[in-house]
């Protein structure tokens, strides 16, 4: 209605400053130019508020002093960002600040549709309690080099708690201004009203062999109810927690009997990758996994060279344990490694046979699984190598070298792609909810591709 007054609004105003000239001397406006002034006028008042419903909500750190960002469950062992709704589990928020100084933190969420934008609700509508709250869990730096405070917060906290499963978006400001903005992070709350079984194995095509996984899914959808199924159900495949190679929009194969059949030989397919890299900087003082040598430089801060990294795609595939890409943050010898763990100056660099096409990143949940000039390395021609050194906080890192080539970033051309790489996957089943108009996640599963193959769902 709002929308609709300021339209008649604006139309009326036009049209009698062009119809009485003799009242606007200063001020002529030809018959011709009525309706380019009425549009131009109705786009600068309405843009924002298309802009905003069109908003993509992404994991973004606003603030280049904001480092170690992670938003985790303790509940699981990969420790994704995903709690079941009604139950007592909790998530984990941790940053630090490295200004160093206290500082007034507030955060608030806002639920999204399947494709991460603003969903069409009422903040009262998916949020019990207050619609913000405050990050008084601080403390400073203690025993380390560089100095920095230490925020964190467990959520759902006291005040605020999510009535509605779905998409979230976690966004942290300051100041008390929401636009002076801090970090977003994306997390899911899923309800437990369907059955998911998902089963990984090697593609069935000849040309994806070696290299890729086949992910098939069946879900049993219980007592739901949808309208219209083929539309209203969504679902999407997640590898390792990462989001470039998301995939969505999927639709079943068959529905019957209230099953549904995902189980396809081509467009459910991801690339095995390999096994990432790693390196333990939690005891840097003596050196670590990794680690060729360590020093401090003039300012008293440590410094850690890592061996020589090399280009794994002509080789042959090894097995051994990794996190999938996350970091554990951890120091040895301190009581309190949030506070008292140091950060370190890690040095990289990979040998190559020469420059290759596209920019290279280093990549992992440490990089927020994004390519950040932070982490880009520079190519060295009389060494024939890649190099960067990154300001890391102490802890166990997994990392793997990534190429951006525009459009899209390509993790394999120096990594290699095998069909054997230990990997988890996660599968996010949603419906469209035409009461509530948003989408809901009522399934969720998490599969290993080695160890959890073929198991029921929630």
């Amino acid at each position: 209605m709002k929308t609709r007054i300021q339209t008649i609004y604006l139309l009326m105003t036009v049209n009698y400053v062009t119809e009485h000239p003799n009242l606007f001397p200063y001020l002529f406006i030809p018959d011709s130019m009525k309706k380019m002034l009425f549009w131009c006028l109705l786009v600068v008042l309405f843009l924002p508020k298309l802009s905003a419903a069109q908003l993509v909500y992404e994991n973004k750190i606003f603030k280049d002093n904001i480092r170690t960002v992670q938003f985790k469950s303790l509940d699981e062992q990969a420790h994704y960002p995903v709690l079941q709704l009604g139950t007592e589990q909790k998530l984990f928020l941790n940053f630090d600040d490295l200004d160093g100084e206290l500082k007034n933190y507030q955060y608030t969420i806002v639920h999204c549709d399947y494709n991460w934008q603003k969903s069409n609700l009422m903040q009262n509508e998916y949020i019990q309690g207050s619609f913000y709250d405050y990050i008084t869990q601080n403390e400073t730096s203690f025993n380390t080099y560089i100095a920095y405070t230490h925020y964190q917060m467990e959520f759902p906290g006291e005040n605020l708690v999510p009535k509605l499963s779905g998409n979230y978006a976690l966004i942290v400001y300051e100041n008390n201004d929401p636009e002076n903005l801090v970090l977003v992070q994306r997390f899911f709350i899923f309800e437990g009203k369907t059955s998911i079984q998902v089963e990984i194995k090697r593609p069935t095509y000849a040309e994806y062999y070696k290299t890729h996984q086949e992910v098939d899914v069946w879900v049993t959808t219980g007592l739901l109810d949808p309208v219209n199924p083929n539309e209203d159900y969504k679902i999407m495949y997640m590898q390792n927690g990462r989001w470039d190679n998301v995939k969505t929009g999927i639709k079943p194969r068959f529905f019957s009997d209230n099953r549904l059949d995902y189980n396809y030989e081509d467009i459910n397919l991801f690339k095995g990758g390999n096994e990432y890299r790693y390196f333990d900087a939690r005891n840097i003082r003596f050196g670590g996994m990794q680690i060729m040598k360590k020093f401090q430089d003039t300012f008293g801060v440590y410094n850690a060279v890592l061996y020589a990294d090399k280009d794994r795609s002509d080789l042959p595939y090894v097995s051994y344990a990794d996190f999938n890409g996350f970091t554990l943050i951890d120091a040895k010898g301190v009581d309190n490694k949030d506070v008292e763990g140091d950060y370190v100056w890690v040095n990289f660099w990979i040998l190559t046979n020469g420059e290759v096409e596209g920019d290279v990143y280093l990549f992992g949940s440490f990089t927020n699984w994004q390519l950040n000039n932070r982490f880009k390395l520079t190519y060295v021609e009389e060494h024939k190598r890649y190099e960067a050194k990154v300001l890391l906080k102490q802890g166990y890192y997994n990392y793997c070298y990534a190429v951006d080539k525009g459009k899209k970033f390509d993790v394999n051309r120096l990594e290699g792609s095998f069909y054997q790489t230990e990997n988890d996957y996660q599968v996010f089943f949603y419906m469209y909810s035409r009461q509530l108009n948003c989408d809901l996640l009522v399934g969720y599963k998490k599969a290993n591709s080695i160890t959890d193959t073929a198991s029921g769902g929630y």
